[in-house]
């Protein structure tokens, strides 16, 4: 089979498995997601229509605000009106132009022909309760004191009181209105002091509830509006019913007025009412049986319900929808999905088959000059002009094809060249490999012998300490012989005793000189020595030093008789390195009680020697560089950087152990691990 039929079938089966993959993984999930996408929808409707009734409530909260404001406002301004009448009447007394009777009596009656609005009218009494005007004319001049509301409040004996102590007062009474029946009314009253009589107008609040009940309709008929044109699905709606069970908006215009809480859910047998409203308590959707605007009679079809309470108008506001219309738009999407899908399939197969053709047309050329190359024929050629990769390829075939035989002739005379030169640098390999050894070696040999002529510097500074007490006491014993001398006073016992000490200072010169020789010159061979013998060597040549610098030195040796095997000369070079350091650590830090502790100890049959100091321990990102070449703390020509680094590779190289540190608190702590016993 040819390649490009390879490919071509190799492309339809990745795009139909491609293709298969993805029906197989999206279909399934076209119901779920056309449900999710429709409940999503349906809540959203929902959402805004009890939007738009929360904005009703309010508006209709501030309505009725404002005109219970402003009716206030009319009350005060109407009993303001007849406060100027009595005003203008009592300044005609005053003037001496009526009597005090007479010009109340003309002012009370022209206050009780005053009619305003739809039953607004004025109303005066006086300091004993007694009705001195009024729209009904039966009760001008009785005593109202006595008098009862229906809700068997003294009314006018309250209203007159308030109004005495307070100068002006809001009220509320119940009143016969025109057909002799009782309703609440709010009243103004307000004291007209000259005459101590007490001025007031009522409003009816049913007249104001009458208001609210248009204005409410008229917010109904928005919201109808609003429902009507808010669609779930395909015939899913809004519907509203108020907390009594009572329908107030509903698309099928017979429910409207009825009592909602009568249904019954004919799958359970509960009031739908009450489901309903338990529905929105839990905040949940509510799935029932229900019949359909085309199937009155039967109660078979699957329906879900969504509700939100609004408070202040007490209206439950619900969402209905038929489940199978979702999945009727399911099945629509689904089909439309394969449809698509096929067409798109059969699009890309035929496309692939005419890109494959085209791209592997040029190959076939290539193909015919790539064996006409493998006859023999080295100048063959290939025509093909494209500029992708093909025609690179191409290309560079036919270069290659016109400089091959030029190759191929001159290619027995490279092979000799070639073999020339690699017998040369396998004969000269050996010898650089044994050259970079050698240097190797002289290399780490130069980095142990700089650390040790580092540590001689520190070991002749040490004997000039161990020399000084010595020379010193050398010094006087002689200035005192050559006095006595002088002086005819020197004895023979003076002589011997002085001598004797000069001589035994003169000893212990030149032990530490010995001490120091045997360190300068290290051993060749190796050979078993007492790690407590190496120790008091070592303590022997620093142990002024440190003195000296009120360091204390404290060794605790468990075992006397532990030794080890190797060259004793560099394991006192390890220690005096790490001494040396503490040494140094302690200088410019203000501690009273300097220590160094040093134990000589084994565990598993492998020497260990633990030094621990308490000049404050090495900072952390500093102890991981300590045991690197060249890497020092100290000023610039103080130290090499060599002595920890040569210490751990002679414990490592010398005595196959190791050289560890630690930090507890302030504390140094480095321990020195053999492995050879």
């Amino acid at each position: 089979m040819k390649l490009s039929a390879k490919v071509t079938i190799g492309n339809i089966l990745l795009i139909i498995f491609i293709f298969a993959g993805f029906a197989y993984s999206i279909i399934p999930l076209t119901d779920k997601t056309i449900l999710s996408l429709e409940t999503k929808n349906a809540k959203n409707t929902l959402d805004k229509v009890y939007t738009i009734t929360q904005n009703v409530a309010l508006l209709m909260n501030r309505y009725e605000k404002d005109n219970l404001k402003y009716k206030k406002e009319t009350l005060k301004s109407v009993v303001s009106v007849v406060e100027n009448i009595l005003q203008n009447y009592y300044e005609l007394y005053k003037t001496g132009v009526y009597s005090q009777e007479e010009a109340q009596k003309l002012a009370c009656e022209q206050i009780s022909k005053i009619k305003y609005g739809k039953n607004g009218y004025v109303f005066v009494f006086d300091d004993n309760y007694t009705t001195l005007a009024h729209r009904n004319k039966k009760i001008i001049g009785k005593n109202m004191f006595n008098f009862k509301d229906t809700k068997g409040n003294y009314a006018i004996q309250k209203i007159v009181e308030i109004t005495r102590k307070n100068g002006e007062a809001f009220l509320r009474y119940w009143w016969t209105k025109t057909g002799n029946k009782e309703y609440e009314k709010l009243s103004y009253t307000k004291l007209f002091k000259p005459w101590k009589l007490y001025i007031g107008t009522g409003v009816y609040l049913d007249d104001i509830a009458d208001e609210l009940q248009k204005e409410k309709n008229n917010l109904i008929k928005r919201l109808k509006y609003v429902m009507k044109n808010s669609t779930i699905g395909k015939t899913g709606y809004i519907y509203v019913f108020d907390k009594q069970g009572d329908m107030i908006i509903h698309p099928n215009k017979e429910m409207i007025g009825k009592e909602f809480k009568n249904y019954t859910n004919p799958s359970t047998g509960n009031k739908i009412y009450e489901e309903l409203i338990n529905a929105e308590k839990t905040s949940t959707s509510l799935k029932y049986k229900w019949n359909k605007p085309s199937d009155k009679e039967h109660f078979i079809y699957d329906k879900i319900s969504w509700v939100e309470y609004e408070p202040n108008l007490q209206w439950y506001i619900g969402a209905s929808a038929y489940l199978d219309e979702f999945k009727e738009t399911s099945n629509h999407v689904k089909q439309n999905i394969i449809f698509y899908s096929i067409l798109g399939l059969m699009l890309i197969i035929i496309l692939n088959i005419i890109f494959v053709n085209k791209l592997f047309n040029p190959l076939k050329y290539l193909v015919v000059g790539i064996k006409d190359f493998e006859k023999g024929n080295y100048l063959a050629k290939v025509s093909v002009k494209s500029k992708d990769e093909i025609g690179t390829l191409a290309l560079s075939f036919n270069q290659m094809s016109s400089t091959v035989e030029d190759h191929i002739k001159n290619l027995d005379e490279k092979v000799k060249e070639k073999t020339k030169e690699l017998e040369d640098i396998n004969s000269n390999l050996e010898i650089r490999i044994k050259k970079a050894v050698e240097e190797t070696k002289q290399k780490s040999e130069m980095l142990q012998q700089q650390s040790r002529l580092a540590q001689m510097g520190e070991m002749i500074s040490m004997i000039a300490h161990q020399w000084r007490q010595p020379l010193n006491a050398i010094t006087a014993s002689s200035i005192n012989l050559s006095l006595l001398s002088s002086m005819g006073m020197l004895e023979d016992s003076k002589m011997q005793e002085d001598s004797g000490f000069i001589q035994n200072q003169c000893q212990k010169m030149s032990d530490t000189i010995d001490t120091f020789m045997n360190f300068v010159k290290p051993s060749k061979e190796s050979k078993i020595f007492n790690f407590k013998e190496a120790v008091d060597s070592i303590m022997s040549i620093m142990g002024t030093q440190l003195k000296n610098h009120n360091i204390k030195v404290n060794v605790e040796v468990i075992d006397e008789n532990i030794a080890i095997e190797g060259h004793e000369d560099l394991f006192e070079q390890v220690v005096i390195n790490i001494l040396s350091n503490s040494r140094d650590a302690f200088e410019g830090l203000e501690i009273e009680d300097k220590y160094i502790d040093i134990k000589i100890d084994s565990k598993d049959n492998m020497p260990i020697i633990t030094i621990e100091d308490n000049a404050g321990g090495i900072p952390k990102d500093i102890a991981e560089k300590i045991f690197n070449p060249y890497f020092t703390t100290k000023e610039q020509g103080k130290g090499t950087g060599l002595g920890l680094y040569m210490s751990k590779d002679i414990m490592k190289k010398s005595f196959g152990g190791d050289l560890i540190y630690s930090r507890v608190g302030d504390k140094s702590i480095f321990k020195i691990v053999c492995g050879k016993v």
